[in-house]
């Protein structure tokens, strides 16, 4: 009987990570990042170019704050390696981390440590099996734009399906809500396993699964 409780509240459950830290906290999260990112009037930075990072001034933890959230860990190097399917746990994770640590050289200032460029360098020489190769889309949906598309400055946005009242909520990386549609139930508790794209043009979300990286 107990069983059966636990199995119904399950949704109530994920319901709530998903609205407070998937939603809310990037929502937060993005908003503020936002602001610091343009906020001096200069040259627009842009947050999905990773070499336009460093001229904002900030930490490259703050660049890693939304995947700690997602993946439930504290290490950013582990949330990078369950994200690109590297690591099936979050302890084989948190234990391939050390490995990265151990492979920098003594001194190694710690906001460098987590430069995202060079972690994804340690990762790609050091991957562990190649798994299968990667299909052009391993998901697709029909989505309801927020807005019309001529509204949208980019055709194509990475998002994240939030689920809110019984509904997917398209969020961009700032939090942004940019679509919605209908729950795929096959995906309900499989989304963080994906990076989808928005296809404004098409109103199609499209999904590729995380896997591990592939040179070829």
């Amino acid at each position: 009987m107990q069983a059966v409780i636990y199995i119904k509240q399950t949704t109530v459950w994920f319901d709530y990570v998903s609205k407070n830290f998937s939603y809310r906290s990037a929502r937060g999260l993005g908003g503020l990042i936002a602001v610091v990112l343009n906020g001096d009037g200069g040259e627009a930075i842009s947050p999905l170019q990773i070499d336009d990072w460093p001229r904002a001034g900030l930490p490259w933890i703050a660049f890693w704050l939304k995947e700690l959230f997602t993946w439930g860990t504290l290490e950013p190097v582990a949330a990078f390696l369950l994200a690109r399917g590297d690591a099936k746990t979050r302890h084989e994770a948190e234990r391939r981390a050390l490995e990265y640590y151990d492979s920098r050289l003594p001194g190694t200032d710690a906001n460098e440590l987590l430069d995202p460029r060079a972690v994804r360098e340690w990762t790609q020489t050091n991957r562990i099996g190649d798994g299968p190769v990667r299909r052009d889309a391993d998901f697709e949906q029909q989505v309801a734009l927020s807005r019309p598309a001529n509204v949208y400055r980019n055709r194509e946005m990475y998002v994240t399906p939030i689920l809110t009242d019984n509904r997917w909520t398209w969020v961009d990386k700032a939090g942004h809500a940019v679509a919605t549609s209908a729950i795929v139930e096959d995906m309900r508790f499989r989304s963080a396993q994906y990076e989808f794209t928005l296809m404004v043009i098409e109103s199609r979300v499209r999904g590729r699964l995380y896997l591990p990286h592939r040179d070829s």
